[in-house]
């Protein structure tokens, strides 16, 4: 049987038209509701994730004002190791003038037997050597490079007794490690007992 469509194509036009634009509003509301509901999602976690970041910022405060601490005392540090050198180079800009007025002590005492005529200050380095023992029981040799400088003196005594007094007072200082007697002689043009001498002074 066949059956014939009165309904005329523009009415029919319409309603598929029609039939469309239902069908794509659905599909508009639907992406804009899934979309809204990602978005909420996202801040959700947006929020969670800045709590967090929160919570770990506040636990950090204290190591952050540790490090602030710890910077402070370092700039500190740095300024007293500065000073300390400047210190140490002060100190030893000062030892010659000190070591003149000791030397000076030592050879007159009460009387003027002791003439210094040269004065001469040079560093040396020495390698001392210690013998340690480890946990084992084993023992080794540690080799320290230390330091020192040395002062040569030289002049005229009166005699063999006023250069060894002289001599004595140098070691009586205690400033000095070792004060050692190099050479004592006759002083040529001068008095018999007169004696030209060198003595070396080792001190750190």
């Amino acid at each position: 049987m066949s059956s014939i469509n009165l309904i005329p194509v523009t009415f029919r036009r319409r309603l598929l038209i029609r039939r469309r634009l239902r069908e794509w509003s659905v599909i508009w509301i639907l992406s804009v509701c899934g979309a809204g509901s990602v978005s909420l999602a996202e801040y959700g976690i947006v929020l969670s994730r800045r709590s967090q970041l929160a919570e770990i910022e506040s636990r950090c405060a204290p190591l952050r004002d540790k490090e602030q601490a710890t910077a402070q005392m370092k700039q500190e540090l740095d300024r007293l190791y500065d000073r300390e050198s400047l210190l140490a180079k002060l100190e030893r800009t000062d030892q010659p003038a000190q070591l003149i007025g000791i030397i000076g002590q030592a050879a007159h005492g009460e009387r003027l037997e002791v003439h210094v005529g040269s004065f001469e200050l040079t560093p040396v380095t020495q390698t001392v050597t210690h013998t340690v023992v480890d946990e084992s029981g084993r023992s080794k040799n540690i080799s320290v490079t230390v330091e020192k400088y040395q002062l040569e003196l030289s002049g005229l005594g009166l005699d063999d007794l006023a250069v060894a007094g002289f001599v004595a007072s140098l070691r009586e200082t205690g400033i000095f490690e070792s004060v050692m007697l190099q050479s004592s002689v006759n002083a040529q043009g001068m008095p018999q007992d007169v004696r030209r001498f060198q003595v070396v002074c080792v001190y750190q």
